[in-house]
């Protein structure tokens, strides 16, 4: 399972409606918002908060499993691993998302970490 796509945008402007949007599509689904591509590697995400401490429950893993995960060598095997050892997804999702509105103020930089499309909202 890779990640495919992207949701962030400015609060308010309908970030929630395009994810549960998108959530309806058989197969399509997301945990609760990531947050790791506003570090500058997946080992550096333990710093990032209140996003690193809400991915455990949010994804459903333990703290330690999140440890683990944060030593992935890339951000796309960081959401391979999130996917596998999370307890969030039934077995038939075949596509992961990241709707994380704060990556809208970091676009460009969050852009170059992983290679698959964003969606952005703006009001």
């Amino acid at each position: 399972m890779k990640l495919k796509f992207v949701i962030c945008g400015l609060e308010h402007s309908g970030t929630t409606l395009v994810s549960d949007i998108f959530r309806q599509i058989p197969k399509v689904d997301s945990g609760f918002e990531c947050g790791v591509l506003l570090a500058d590697s997946p080992r550096a995400f333990l710093s990032v908060q209140p996003f690193y401490n809400n991915v455990p429950g949010g994804w459903q893993i333990s703290e330690d499993t999140l440890r683990e995960i944060c030593e992935a060598g890339s951000f796309s095997a960081f959401y391979q691993q999130l996917y596998e050892k999370s307890g969030f997804f039934d077995a038939n999702v075949e596509y992961l998302f990241d709707k994380t509105p704060r990556y809208f103020q970091q676009l460009y930089s969050c852009q170059t970490k992983v290679n698959v499309p964003f969606i952005a909202t703006y009001k």
